[in-house]
């Protein structure tokens, strides 16, 4: 078990105890997907090559580590604080004690930076200016990501990782891309060095990397890079063992699966002079034959389900109807890191229509339809009254039709969310649903649901406010502007209107409103004079903008010094709005 320093478990590797039988996948389980959750649960420090270690399995993701001459260079340092420093307790244990000299993120995803204040203290990192390199753009998307959207993502996270769910053979059985997500807190140190798109070749403790620019693939913001002295390369997260998502379930813009395709063509080309490939998640691929043979498989899956998707899109199929059309050449599906494990054929495609058309299909019934409840209600009247749509949902579950079954019990729910037996009978059908995936997510949706609808689900302990609070202290101070902007409720305070000069550690800030948003800027125009101007500090500044201090305890303690028209800010700031996740995902609404 991992625990935090109040001693609550953020990870329990025993859980996953049950994967250690040798009995076969059990029924209510996917056969691939338990290969895959039994490797995942292979945990420990891996030798990748000569200067080159894993963490692999304490947390989704894989914490690497480059040996320099006189430290350690961290890669990817997992989702949670917690987790990474028991990784780095694990190299220190077995391959000595040395100071951390470099940290390298590979991209812009959560799990891949989360854990940097385990590996290393901000005070440390500062003082001996320990470079911090990460690709273009990082920051900007690593906000935009996991602080913008992030109490709405963190839900759907939940959700597509299983993180409520029991652990075992009708539950969570892993997150497919590693074991299940650790419930610690995630933090973030900004990087010091951008690589851009032409890429660039940076020595760190004596070791040259040579960073190749990825982005846009599986992150906005991702990078490759090469270690000559060891003749490895790091492909980050833009291979990996299983069908990745174009799209991912827990929500963030669809990515250019054609790119993608590209940027491992030239992965050939990159690698075609190393002995082994390391990942962000799961395990190398060592050897040319078995590197070549990985690439163009991975590449060709890719560049397949895009140009079929477009192919058919111009015969006017939609993406629904595509994703029941398409099926995967028996060369490609049966090559084993092109399995659905993660990624699924049904899901992607339909990512790939949305690319490009949208979400509207050209047809106008489809055009303007009528929301969730109101069609509901109507459907299940039109249907004969709720009992009578129960009841044929019913007969879909005896005959095995369990999609269906949800089909119909969803607009049950829709119309009346506390019908219980439609409840019972929609977490049934989800349940076996989830049974038969081939997808970790689409098993862990499926079954988060089923827990959802029969009131099974506990609070997490940590609310995404706490995890995203390290997050929030390491954005920029337009970005936390920003930030205020999303809190504004708008459609509430349309009437609210003014100028605010926010002085944050002595420079200013100009922060307009009306018409229900905000725009801020650096300067004054012309004839401009703020309304109200309000002095705090950049350390206060971030707790202050993510509603962990109130503003008028704030300015009762002198944290917050405000002249000018104060009652006008303070309605501003009593108007931003409070996200607690407190949502289902499985019913309406109001």
């Amino acid at each position: 078990q991992i625990t935090d320093s109040a001693g609550t478990v953020v990870q329990d590797l025993s859980c996953y105890d049950f994967l250690q039988s040798d009995a076969g996948a059990p029924e209510s389980t996917h056969p691939s997907l338990w290969r895959i959750a039994q490797l995942n649960a292979v945990h420990g420090l891996f030798k990748v090559c000569d200067g080159v270690y894993q963490v692999r399995n304490l947390d989704i993701s894989n914490l690497s580590v480059i040996v320099g001459e006189t430290g350690y260079i961290v890669v990817d340092p997992l989702f949670s604080r917690e987790t990474a420093a028991a990784a780095m307790n694990l190299v220190y244990e077995h391959l000595g004690k040395r100071p951390i000299t470099g940290i390298i993120y590979t991209h812009s995803h959560l799990d891949h930076f989360g854990g940097v204040l385990g590996v290393i203290e901000e005070s440390d990192a500062r003082e001996r200016q320990v470079p911090i390199i990460a690709p273009a753009d990082f920051m900007d998307h690593a906000v935009s990501e996991n602080i913008y959207t992030g109490v709405a993502e963190a839900k759907r996270n939940q959700f597509m990782f299983g993180t409520l769910l029991p652990r075992g053979v009708h539950g969570q059985i892993t997150s497919s891309l590693g074991i299940g997500v650790s419930t610690g807190v995630s933090t973030l140190l900004a990087p010091t060095i951008s690589v851009g798109s032409a890429g660039a070749t940076v020595k760190v403790d004596g070791i040259e990397f040579e960073f190749i620019s990825a982005s846009g693939a599986e992150a906005p913001s991702e990078f490759h890079f090469r270690v000559p002295r060891y003749g490895a390369s790091c492909l980050a997260e833009n291979l990996s063992r299983v069908m990745h998502n174009i799209y991912t379930l827990r929500g963030a813009p669809v990515r250019d699966a054609l790119l993608w395709s590209k940027i491992i063509d030239q992965c050939l080309d990159q690698t075609n002079d190393v002995e082994v490939v390391f990942m962000g998640h799961h395990w190398p691929v060592w050897g040319r034959a078995n590197i070549e043979e990985f690439l163009q498989k991975q590449r060709d899956m890719y560049r397949f389900m895009h140009d079929e998707t477009l192919r058919l899109i111009n015969h006017g199929y939609t993406g629904i109807e595509i994703a029941e059309l398409l099926e995967m050449p028996e060369e490609l599906a049966s090559y084993w890191p092109n399995r659905g494990l993660y990624g699924s054929l049904s899901h992607n495609v339909k990512a790939i229509y949305q690319r490009y058309l949208g979400w509207f299909d050209g047809n106008p019934a489809n055009l303007h339809p009528l929301p969730p409840k109101q069609a509901g209600a109507r459907y299940v009247d039109a249907m004969g009254g709720a009992d009578r749509v129960v009841e044929l949902a019913r007969d879909a579950c005896s005959a095995g039709d369990y999609r269906w079954a949800s089909e119909l019990l969803k607009h049950v729910l829709a119309h009346d969310e506390s019908h219980c037996a439609a409840r019972a009978l929609q977490a049934d059908s989800f349940e076996q649903m989830g049974y038969q995936a081939e997808s970790g997510p689409w098993r862990n949706f499926y079954l988060s649901g089923a827990q959802e609808l029969r009131n099974e689900t506990t609070n997490d302990s940590r609310s995404s406010a706490d995890r995203g609070r390290e997050l929030v202290r390491a954005m920029d101070v337009p970005q936390l502007i920003d930030f205020i902007g999303i809190r504004f409720d708008g459609t509430g305070n349309s009437d609210l209107d003014g100028l605010f000069e926010v002085v944050v550690d002595g420079n200013s800030y100009f922060v307009g409103v009306g018409n229900g948003c905000i725009s801020s800027r650096r300067f004054l125009r012309r004839g401009e004079r703020p309304d109200a101007v309000m002095a705090v500090s950049r350390e206060a500044f971030a707790p202050l903008c993510q509603g962990e201090i109130a503003l008028p305890d704030a300015v009762a303690d002198g944290i917050v010094v405000i002249t000018g028209d104060a009652h006008r800010i303070e309605r501003f700031w009593h108007s931003l709005d409070v996200f607690d996740g407190r949502f289902s995902l499985t019913t309406i609404r109001e």
